[in-house]
């Protein structure tokens, strides 16, 4: 997550013992910073909630699943003298904020980032809450990712010079990276911080069956894949009701699983939605 923020050199932070109860702060000054951390999953909710939404939409949210076990003898040696190296050349890099470095696009990573706004534009207008607020974050957050990747690539060769022009290849790189890994993270954190009521769910469901262009569906892909596993079976089964009942989808009759007074475990979409 990129933050402007910065402290003024030399300004004096207001006594923890003050009278009037005031919080220490800093008077800082405007300046680019990244700020990376992690906090415990049970603390990320009480967390959240405790600010707007516009700080939330700010961060980029991983949760990465937990890694297969390594045998010792398997492990590879950290290369950290190498690690260092890339962090030094980079910080070598390092300017003031009124003379910074410049990475510009070229016309092809114009384009890309063009063709990627274009879709992200559609996508807003197709969201609601915090997920909305997060997706308008969209713009700059890939065009940094972008950078980032182009100065890391640059780090780990040999190249002279400074880096090169942000270009295609970075800028489809950062997209793809911010819409299939961390767009679904954040997806699914916000469902759990502002949990979604019924009428949303039903309408995130709608667009997603519209989305998907499958002609069947099952109550688990609803529940996994447009839900992100946020709600229980049951409430899945809740949404498809609501669905049936406004032509979005019927029970697959064809769906030997089911029988009388058991729930359908297929649903089959309305063609219509697709050209809706």
């Amino acid at each position: 997550m990129v933050e402007r923020a910065g402290c003024k050199r030399g300004t004096p932070a207001p006594s923890r013992s003050s009278g009037n109860g005031a919080r220490r702060r800093c008077t800082w000054k405007a300046s680019p910073v990244s700020v990376l951390a992690t906090i415990q999953p049970d603390r990320l909710k009480e967390a959240l909630r405790e600010n707007d939404d516009g700080l939330a939409a700010r961060f980029l949210y991983a949760w990465p699943g937990a890694q297969p076990y390594r045998a010792l003898a398997d492990l590879q040696i950290a290369r950290d003298d190498e690690a260092l190296e890339m962090l030094r050349r980079l910080a070598r890099l390092a300017r003031t904020p009124s003379d910074p470095l410049a990475l510009p696009f070229d016309q092809h990573g114009v384009k890309a980032l063009d063709g990627f706004l274009a879709g992200l534009h559609a996508e807003r207008c197709k969201t609601e809450g915090l997920e909305a607020a997060w997706l308008g974050k969209g713009r700059a957050a890939v065009a940094r990712l972008a950078g980032a990747l182009e100065l890391l690539a640059w780090s780990g060769s040999s190249a002279p010079g400074l880096p090169g022009h942000i270009g295609r290849d970075q800028v489809e790189a950062a997209a793809n990276l911010w819409t299939g890994y961390f767009r679904p993270h954040a997806r699914a954190l916000f469902d759990r911080v502002a949990p979604t009521d019924f009428s949303r769910r039903v309408r995130r469901v709608a667009r997603w069956l519209k989305d998907s262009r499958a002609t069947v569906v099952s109550r688990e892909d609803v529940r996994c894949h447009a839900l992100a596993r946020t709600v229980n079976a049951d409430d899945a089964q809740q949404v498809l009701y609501r669905l049936d009942s406004l032509g979005f989808v019927r029970p697959d009759l064809a769906d030997d699983g089911g029988g009388r007074g058991r729930p359908a475990r297929r649903w089959q979409i309305n063609p219509a939605l697709a050209n809706a």
